[in-house]
């Protein structure tokens, strides 16, 4: 009996990873480690196997620990936890955070703790966790170009724009930020140090400042040029198009750059972080009533009036034909030949309508949002919301 009980022990070590993951933090985290766990941020069964990627109810762990230090200390906002349930987990920890709005489920019922959470979903968490205390900041981050930008989910912009702004995240080298990437242990134990601490946060990230200025060559009727430099004074955009880095006009959107030339006629948008160029379009309407998730539409210089949808941090959405532009995070845009829409900022359809016409048909209202539709050889009044009203002839003036 006992040497089978010897041979299962040594069939169980030739498949377990002994030793797969490391029982001493790393050499770049053991100080912050060392720390957190003098601070009582770290439950003793994270306290090893600092470089493994952590699990969804793990982190629940640590963000538990974190909240019961502020709690004790009168540090956090007074709440009023809801009522929480899984099918799949009933960690006191996972509850709690839960509870508080730090965590969410996965759907069905579900929590699905033993996940491993990727970087986007931890910076989304620390955002929320963060928002808890009574000092908190609640004040939107500016937008950060990442090489990989383009893999941020809508949903963790603002997160991940946070968390990079105030040094708890950083990146991953050559300006990424792997959002799909794993978070480890040691990574997650010196974020929350980091809260914890605001000392410990690491340099402040820098944000998308503008790298140049705008230089007025000559000013006047017909007569306006302008170029850009960088901050050493070098005339910079020298190869955009034929203009040789002199515009007729400049403007500057989050990452955005937008310059026209020849008068107007020709037109361009630059992203400096990332060298990106799209010519034939320049900066129209913008949104920025949230920073975290500022829109724009680029105008097309051709004969559709199409707009792309312009996303601060340097990045691009799909292609519309507006009839407004953004208002209160909004826009009503044409979603087909015969269909009318609104969509927000991260561009999910807020309400249809049915509008058999041509834009040529359609009067936009500058103010209140409103357009003049025809519909049912009759004109009717379109608003933000979707609602549809009679129009009197001559008793509404649209742009006053």
């Amino acid at each position: 009996m006992k040497r089978w009980i010897l041979y299962l022990l040594a069939a169980a070590l030739l498949v377990l990873p002994v030793g797969a993951y490391a029982a001493q933090p790393s050499g770049w985290a053991a100080e912050g480690v060392q720390a957190a766990t003098a601070a009582g941020l770290v439950p003793e069964p994270l306290q090893t196997n600092y470089d493994a990627p952590i699990t969804r109810a793990e982190f629940c762990a640590l963000a538990s620990a974190l909240y019961t230090v502020w709690e004790e200390a009168g540090q956090v906002r007074q709440q009023t936890p809801q009522p929480v349930s899984f099918t799949d987990c009933e960690d006191e920890a996972v509850l709690r955070c839960a509870s508080l709005g730090i965590v969410n489920g996965v759907g069905g019922g579900r929590f699905d703790p033993d996940a491993p959470i990727r970087r986007q979903e931890a910076a989304s968490m620390l955002h929320r966790l963060a928002l808890l205390r009574a000092d908190a900041d609640a004040s939107p981050a500016m937008p950060h170009v990442f090489s990989d930008g383009a893999e941020l989910r809508a949903w963790s912009r603002s997160d991940v724009y946070w968390a990079y702004e105030n040094g708890i995240m950083l990146g991953t080298g050559e300006n990424g930020f792997h959002p799909n990437g794993s978070y480890t242990r040691e990574q997650s134990i010196l974020t929350m140090l980091r809260l914890y601490d605001p000392a410990q946060a690491a340099s402040p990230a820098e944000t998308s400042e503008y790298p140049y200025h705008e230089v007025v060559d000559s000013a006047g009727v017909g007569a306006l040029r302008v170029h850009l430099e960088d901050a050493d004074g070098n005339h910079v955009l020298t190869d955009i198009g034929d203009s040789s880095g002199y515009f007729y006009t400049s403007a500057f959107f989050s990452s955005w750059i937008s310059v026209t030339w020849d008068g107007g006629s020709k037109m361009a948008l630059y992203v400096p972080e990332t060298g990106r160029l799209m010519e034939g379009y320049m900066l129209d309407t913008v949104y920025t009533s949230d920073a975290a998730s500022s829109v724009a539409w680029g105008w097309a210089a051709n004969d559709t009036l199409d707009r792309v949808v312009l996303h601060a941090d340097g990045t691009t959405g799909g292609t519309y034909l507006p009839l407004t532009g953004w208002y209160n995070g909004q826009a009503i845009v044409w979603l087909d030949d015969n269909t009318l829409g609104g969509i927000n900022a991260s561009e999910k359809v807020l309400w249809t309508c049915p509008a058999p016409g041509t834009p040529e048909t359609m009067v936009t209202n500058c103010v209140n949002h409103r357009v003049a539709i025809q519909q049912d050889g009759g004109w009717k009044i379109l608003d933000s919301s979707g609602t549809l009203s009679p129009l009197i002839p001559g008793g509404l003036h649209l742009c006053r």
